[in-house]
């Protein structure tokens, strides 16, 4: 979500983050505890427990493939005799198995952890679990039924049943175990959010909203609940937002669901409807502090309404000392003025304060882009791919630096393939895939992706932007239009994208000239006005 999250300047940027002394606090006691691992291992290389305890510290980072090396080490060199020890290792490489797609090892090693010990209830529920998902079906519902025994209460095992139902289109059958499970706990919100996606595999998304708005209503602070909502929204928005107002008229004095309203409408580019609830939200002193004038300034943003927006961000700016968000967005808005000067300004004295990040790095090589500054510019989207290489525009950026103004085709060509190849969802439209294959003289497979993409289930309008925006970087103007037509129709409404975006191949400046494409956003104006 990176690039859309620099794009949109969405809600991601109106909330609490990890400060950059805490992150590194914790990188440098991972560092320490790594160390020491480390050197057990090298006084004796058959160390097995050093081995497990590394394994799982690899595996709590992400770091899969060491964490499978140590594993493998762990299993060779632990006595059969430990059999504590043994389950626990094999419980644990599967785990990595399932997460690198390896499905049989690891159905293979939780069947090793289970037989040492059978009545174990989280490795019988990890074997259940495994059998699932290697569509084992049968297997799966005796070792769901395994832990009914194990826990006559279990609700793993009567999600797990309801989830293998839905598998076997046995609907009723699943409504029954999951609504038995979600009475076996009714004050937890995570069962909630277990029954909502049981429902959303059956097509009943109204349902599922209702359980995820239940489950925050329960627990407030349940991000899976927030998550899962915005990506129901994703393919249902309208679902998802009449939920939400249903909730509203039930308790119209609950600030925190026009807050959810708000930011699930901002994500989503219903700006002039995020509008609404933030104001609202002011107004009846639900809430005041800097992140809702942030928000207000991002859909004014969006909206087009550049200097309303300024203002806004002023005053989130002048709320907080801790307001280096505020001025993140600030230069966004800046840039959207012409302000190339004071945008620069701006993100220099962020990043001389260690407010580091790829946007950051981005906004300002788009800043120097527009001052001339090529050279510094590249350099500028260099040091955004070194802060996240999983983000494929800085790569994107950089080439087209690199084609267009310093005359390095070469060049360019490498920082198009790095995009191809950035560590992100390359089926999502945010890997931007498309344009760096076109640009690598792939155009076939860059229609073919596009295709494969649109013949998706987003419904929040963004992938038709998207696909807009490629079709007039390619000048196939019939196609670009149908994709305007769509994602207007869907509620795209951010006039800045639209009208005055221009950096780079990622936009439609290409059409804006076509008569087309003026007369659809005028009958879509209401998208932009409040």
């Amino acid at each position: 979500m990176k690039l859309r999250k620099f794009l949109t300047l969405t809600f991601a940027l109106a909330i609490s983050f990890t400060s950059v002394t805490a992150k590194n606090k914790e990188i440098t006691m991972n560092q320490a505890v790594m160390q020491v691992y480390n050197k057990l291992l090298q006084q004796d290389s058959k160390d097995y427990q050093t081995y497990f305890y590394r394994a799982n510290e690899y595996y709590k980072h992400n770091l899969y493939s060491q964490a499978l090396e140590d594993i493998n080490s762990a299993i060779s060199y632990t006595p059969e005799s430990n059999k504590d020890l043994l389950l626990q290792e094999y419980s644990l490489r599967a785990n990595i198995y399932v997460i690198l797609n390896k499905s049989e090892d690891a159905l293979s090693d939780i069947t090793k952890a289970y037989a040492l010990s059978p009545n174990d209830y989280v490795t019988c529920y990890q074997k259940a679990n495994i059998e699932l998902e290697t569509e084992n079906y049968p297997q799966a519902i005796q070792s769901f039924k395994k832990l009914q025994r194990l826990n006559p209460r279990s609700t793993e095992a009567l999600v797990g049943l309801a989830r293998i139902a839905v598998k076997q289109s046995n609907i009723g059958l699943a409504n029954d175990y999951i609504n038995q499970a979600v009475e076996f706990d009714k004050t937890n919100s995570n069962i909630y959010v277990k029954r909502a996606s049981v429902r959303k595999d059956i097509n009943n998304n109204s349902g599922a909203v209702e359980d995820l708005l239940i489950a925050i209503g329960l627990d407030n602070n349940n991000s899976t609940a927030y998550k899962k909502l915005n990506e129901i929204a994703n393919s249902d928005y309208n679902a998802v937002i009449a939920g939400i107002s249903n909730v509203i008229s039930q308790v119209p004095d609950k600030g925190m669901y026009y807050y959810i309203r708000a930011y699930i409408a901002m994500d989503h580019y219903h700006y002039v409807s995020a509008l609404a609830d933030y104001k609202f939200i002011l107004k009846q002193n639900f809430y005041n502090y800097d992140g809702i004038y942030r928000s207000i300034a991002v859909c004014y943003l969006n909206l087009g309404k550049y200097e309303d927006a300024l203002q806004e961000i002023d005053h989130a700016v002048a709320m907080t000392d801790s307001n280096t968000k505020s001025y993140q967005v600030k230069a966004q808005i800046l840039l959207a003025l012409g302000k190339n000067g004071e945008a620069l300004s701006i993100l220099e004295n962020l990043i001389d304060k260690n407010y580091q990040n790829d946007e950051v790095y981005t906004l300002k090589g788009i800043t120097l882009m527009n001052e001339g500054k090529y050279i510094d510019a590249s350099s500028a989207f260099g040091e955004a791919s070194i802060h996240t290489p999983s983000n494929p525009l800085p790569y994107l950026l950089r080439a087209y630096t690199l084609e267009k103004y310093l005359s390095s085709p070469e060049s360019a060509q490498k920082f198009y393939t790095r995009a191809l190849n950035a560590d992100t969802d390359s089926m999502s439209i945010y890997s931007l895939r498309c344009f760096a294959l076109y640009k690598t003289g792939e155009k076939e497979k860059a229609d073919e992706w596009v295709s494969n993409i649109l013949s998706g289930n987003d419904n929040d309008g963004s992938v038709n932007y998207y696909a807009a925006c490629y079709y007039a970087l390619t000048g196939n103007t019939e196609k670009a239009l149908q994709c305007v037509q769509t994602s207007l129709s869907k509620g795209f409404g951010s006039y800045y994208l639209w009208n005055d975006y221009s950096v780079g191949d990622v936009n439609v400046a290409p059409l804006r000239q076509n008569p087309q494409f003026s007369q659809l956003l005028q009958k879509y104006a209401s998208l932009f006005s409040e």
